[in-house]
């Protein structure tokens, strides 16, 4: 993730454990020394945008992180 970049787009999995396929994306904000941070719409109680670190719920979901050139 010390490459990862603002404006990369950053692949996760669904929430069903049984399905590897692409459920949620979002765009990074900041990286420094690695510890990552992502904008992205939230699903459930919350319904809003927010920026989160990528780690913990996430972190197990993460795919790849994508640049757009």
């Amino acid at each position: 993730m010390t490459e990862a970049a603002p404006g990369d787009v950053v692949l996760f999995k669904g929430t069903d454990p049984e399905n590897s396929r692409i459920g949620h994306i979002g765009i990074v904000v900041e990286n420094i020394g690695g510890d990552v941070k992502f904008i992205h719409s939230t699903s459930g109680k919350r319904y809003s945008v927010t920026i989160t670190p990528l780690s913990g719920h996430y972190e197990t979901r993460f795919v790849k992180v994508i640049r757009i050139l």
